[in-house]
């Protein structure tokens, strides 16, 4: 049997990019819808749903497990982060990173292919703090929009040609923690973005719902 799609996307993540030179004026934009949310994405949905484990792979490449169960015991659990993408200031480890790689995308993507790592050296962005910017409800859309400002004190101009959402999958019970592990869970590769000498970069990446 053949199921007709409403060819209307439900669901929806829109990619934005902003450049500013050191003097703040924009030299560059990019809006675009993201090519892709990737299999983890679906898998720790999945997980909260069922509350079965599911194992996905983080941005090591390892193996990891994942439950949102808590067993019926006289522990109490100290912390249940399921899908934190709120990184704090100078944390690359997850929320919006960028990357030098142009690997293709696909589904099972678990990593940035050349990530940029957070400092002030060659090659390096100054990660700031993961926000929130936005939630909101727009006619038959929910919205929810994520920002991270990335700045260049390397002394030279940083190319960006890949850009991914990362998140945080926490578990502790009683005193044990269980695991504290980072899923990639979308992934853009984008026309070159240069980054000048004491510029900043901006990305935002907003998860759409339409009824």
């Amino acid at each position: 049997m053949v199921v007709e799609m409403n060819p209307k996307k439900n669901i929806s993540v829109l990619l934005n990019i902003e450049v500013k030179d050191k003097h703040g004026k924009i030299v560059k934009k990019l809006k675009k819808e993201s090519e892709s949310l990737l299999n983890n994405f679906m898998e720790m949905l999945t997980s909260a749903m069922v509350l079965t484990p599911y194992s996905l792979k983080d941005v090591g490449g390892n193996d990891r497990t994942v439950s949102l169960f808590v067993p019926s015991t006289s522990e109490t659990p100290v912390e249940l982060t399921p899908m934190d993408v709120l990184a704090g200031d100078d944390i690359d480890s997850y929320g919006i990173q960028v990357g030098t790689g142009t690997t293709p995308v696909t589904s099972q993507d678990y990593a940035l292919a050349s990530k940029i790592s957070h400092g002030s050296a060659s090659g390096q962005l100054d990660y700031g703090a993961c926000s929130l910017e936005t939630k909101a409800i727009t006619n038959n859309t929910s919205y929810a929009r994520y920002r991270r400002d990335f700045t260049n004190l390397s002394g030279a101009t940083i190319t960006v040609n890949e850009i991914g959402l990362v998140a945080k999958h926490k578990r502790v019970i009683g005193a044990t923690t269980e695991g504290e592990w980072y899923f990639l869970i979308i992934r853009d590769v984008i026309t070159a973005v240069d980054v000048p000498d004491g510029g900043t970069l901006t990305v935002r990446y907003e998860i759409r719902v339409t009824a």
